[in-house]
């Protein structure tokens, strides 16, 4: 063997491990065709400086979501008034990674290691803030961030006609967002008794209704958020949508619309969106999709991630489009084997 992978992944309870490090665990045989032998290790074993002995000389790491490390450590119930996606999840986020490099660097500090998504790009992947900023100073265009420094700059905006959404500035999933228009605000927080609280589930945020809720807007601005001009989504099929594209070494193997009735809030289809099928691209005008795919390795180069995956949104007209967010842990729609393309590529 001239070259091993790493995989470093969590085995969730009952010995059962989440889809796509299963998916890529199966691909052993595939790889040891290739002449690569496959070594894995989870982040608990990595922390405790548990890691195997590698004999190659080049080794190429592959990491999956932390997810013991994230429901023991970072989205646990709180009593200290903390909300799902703040500073503190941020935080202890960087801090793991950070750990995880150093742990690495220094067992095979002899050995020549190859990210596919460097530790450095997923902490900043996480941080909506600062993936912002990084796309902005490459040209990518983003959603506006607003300029808030209380409620009433929010009002303002709202006055003049805007519509505006307030997202957890560490969250995913769709969780934690408020959408407000000059006539309806929603949260898929809760709020109940004066205070902000976060859901135990991943799935099925509910939204509902807190418009002219002037004293939960207070508190949430107080929190580690950010505030963005929504953009006004094209419809078609009486549905508005966005884009999810897969970029693995800057080639785009899979791409799909994610969508939700006009009067919905977000489309990510772990909060109730659907995922279109194929044919809903050929509605789309000519070269939009070919401008989104531009848009997504544009990204995907920025960020320096190998393997991602990009959400694109076009303006109501397809005059204009904006990266909303990049992952570094995609998740993926059954059907589609999305680490046989990623195998493919190592």
């Amino acid at each position: 063997m001239k070259k091993t992978i790493l995989v470093i992944g969590d085995i969730v309870p009952q010995f059962k491990i989440h889809s796509s490090f299963r998916d890529f665990l199966g691909k052993e045989k595939y790889f040891y065709r290739k002449g690569f032998s496959l070594k894995i290790a989870e982040y608990y074993a990595v922390l405790d400086g548990h890691l195997p002995d590698i004999k190659t000389q080049n080794i190429t790491v592959m990491m999956f979501f932390p997810y013991h490390y994230w429901d023991a450590n970072i989205e646990i119930p709180s009593s200290d008034g903390r909300i799902y996606g703040d500073r503190s999840y941020g935080e202890k986020f960087n801090n793991l990674f950070k750990i995880v490099e150093e742990k690495l660097r220094r067992k095979y500090r002899d050995k020549h290691l190859h990210f596919i998504n460097p530790p450095a790009s997923i902490r900043i992947d996480r941080d909506k803030k600062r993936t912002k900023s990084i796309l902005r100073k490459f040209g990518i265009p983003t959603p506006k961030l607003c300029r808030v420094e209380s409620y009433k700059d929010i009002l303002e905006i709202l006055r003049k006609g805007k519509s505006v959404f307030i997202k957890p500035r560490f969250g995913a999933m769709g969780k934690g967002i408020t959408f407000l228009t000059p006539e309806h605000w929603r949260t898929n927080f809760i709020f109940r008794k004066g205070k902000i609280i976060s859901r135990q589930q991943d799935y099925d945020w509910s939204f509902f209704n807190i418009t002219g809720n002037k004293d939960f807007l207070k508190k949430l601005l107080a929190r580690d958020v950010i505030c963005e001009e929504a953009i006004d989504h094209p419809v078609i099929d009486g549905k508005k949508f966005d884009f999810r594209i897969y970029v693995i070494f800057n080639e785009i193997p899979y791409m799909y619309a994610k969508s939700t009735l006009v009067k919905g809030v977000i489309t990510n289809w772990s909060q109730g969106g659907t995922i279109e099928k194929a044919s809903f691209l050929r509605k789309l005008p000519r070269g939009a999709v070919e401008e989104a795919k531009s848009l997504a390795k544009r990204t995907s180069k920025a960020l320096k991630l190998n393997y991602t995956g990009v959400d694109v949104i076009f303006s109501k007209d397809f005059s204009n489009a904006y990266v909303l967010e990049a992952h570094s842990f995609p998740g993926y729609e059954r059907g589609w084997d999305l680490m046989k393309s990623l195998v493919k590529k190592l």
